[in-house]
């Protein structure tokens, strides 16, 4: 378990955040897995709690996942856009994707006549190759060599999409939203009143790809890989639009939040970002008011790299 007495200088103020907190090289597995416990129940409430300190990008990424969702949930002239997307998709396919039809679609039989990459039998492939895939290559590259970083990009990895599904779920129950195939279509919301969806809002298909996506993409510097990876990620996720696993606001609500909590995590949890000499230095910009002898008050920015 983390221990606060061993925390460096320079820790930036919040909740469960520090370099004794981060991933630790050549733990053992007991402890490891202890560890990474930990750190998970303290990234739920850590992340949220961070809030006050984002950087403006983060902000950024957040209205945009925030507000798009609301507005094209909207219901104008009785049919949100959500729905009209899925409408004009299902006249271009010639039809809708029975696979992820609900029992009280009215809907099938009229299945898709264009081929579709989000089936029930691919749907359960992909994600489980997005979420095992890294892993198993992080493993193998950390037998191979100890301390390899794809072995702790592969973990850190893992610990946001686990993260990321207690909020997507969590945000499923409180929405309660009807599928693109359930009922007549029309994606209501009810509230917390059902205890599952199959599909819903957010998409926890889109969070688990852009958790694994996030997490290389903060980790590394190289601009390929962030494009590579993101934009694997974004046509995986859009693909589920098109073949009705979910509406789009459900998709740009779940790929922000598999994202964040991913940059969050690799910010604030591995080893790459320490605070102390064995890591990358704190970034640090404030803009405050300021004395100035003979002229007033001003305001100043100050930073620290």
């Amino acid at each position: 378990m983390p221990n606060p007495d061993e925390a460096t200088p320079n820790v930036p103020k919040g909740l469960f955040v520090g370099d004794h907190w981060r991933f630790k090289k050549g733990q053992e597995f007991g402890p490891f897995l202890r560890d990474m416990v930990v750190r998970m129940l303290a990234d739920l409430v850590a992340i949220p709690a961070s809030v006050v300190r984002w950087e403006p990008a983060d902000y950024l990424t957040f209205g945009v996942g925030a507000a798009v969702p609301i507005v094209m949930s909207i219901p104008f002239d009785g049919v949100s856009p959500d729905v009209r997307l899925q409408r004009e998709i299902h006249r271009v396919y010639g039809g809708v994707n029975c696979d992820y039809s609900e029992l009280d679609s009215t809907f099938c039989p009229s299945p898709m006549t264009s081929p579709h990459v989000w089936t029930k039998p691919t749907d359960l492939a992909i994600v489980t190759t997005a979420i095992v895939a890294p892993l198993v290559i992080g493993l193998v590259a950390g037998l191979a060599e100890k301390d390899h970083p794809l072995a702790e990009i592969a973990l850190l990895g893992t610990e946001a999409v686990l993260v990321a599904q207690v909020y997507h779920v969590l945000g499923k129950f409180l929405t309660g939203r009807e599928a693109p195939l359930g009922s007549d279509g029309m994606g209501r919301y009810h509230g917390p009143t059902r205890i599952t969806f199959p599909a819903g809002t957010p998409s926890g298909h889109s969070a688990t790809l852009f958790a694994i996506a996030g997490t290389y993409a903060t980790y590394y510097d190289s601009v390929w890989v962030k494009v590579v990876s993101l934009a694997t990620a974004g046509i995986l996720a859009s693909l589920l639009v098109v073949d009705d696993s979910h509406f789009a606001s459900e998709v740009v609500v779940g790929s922000m939040m598999g994202y964040l909590t991913a940059r969050w995590v690799v910010e604030h949890r591995s080893t790459k970002y320490a605070y102390g000499q064995n890591g990358l230095p704190v970034r640090l910009m404030g803009v405050g008011p300021v004395a100035v002898r003979g002229q007033g008050a001003a305001f100043a920015a100050t930073w620290q790299f």
